[in-house]
């Protein structure tokens, strides 16, 4: 019997590589915070969008998350709805994460659309969830 073989060694990235990303993402934060919210959310589902269309490993990951959760059941039609729905959701959470630090009460009230209140109330009873 082989003995199992060690994982290969992950290259690391170098430093400049490391505060040139660092420094591209705060850009593109800033550049959301200075949008209004309506134009930053209908970008980032147009990016959502984008990377759904040009795919990546990611698409196989959520795919396969898909068949797991709702079985052979899901019509493969459907399955690529609902992934490409997830890629522009993601993109506009993203993009209101940039905005919330700015938020007072009122305004989160204001954009914050709570569904099923009781439901995660009773999630966070005591003896349940993450009490």
């Amino acid at each position: 019997m082989n003995a199992p073989q060690p994982a290969p060694e992950k290259r690391q990235r170098p430093a400049w590589l490391e505060r040139l990303g660092a420094f591209v993402l705060a850009c593109v934060v800033g550049a959301i915070r200075l949008m209004p919210l309506s134009l930053a959310r209908g970008l980032a589902r147009l990016a959502g969008w984008s990377f759904w269309f040009l795919g990546g490993t990611r698409l196989t990951e959520v795919d396969r998350n898909l068949r797991i959760a709702f079985g052979p059941g899901l019509e493969p039609a459907r399955r690529k709805a609902i992934a490409r729905a997830y890629w522009m959701h993601f993109g506009a959470s993203v993009v209101e994460a940039c905005h919330l630090k700015h938020w007072d009460a009122a305004r989160a009230r204001r954009e914050v659309d709570v569904t099923a209140i009781e439901t995660l109330a009773a999630r966070w009873a005591p003896g349940r969830g993450c009490s």
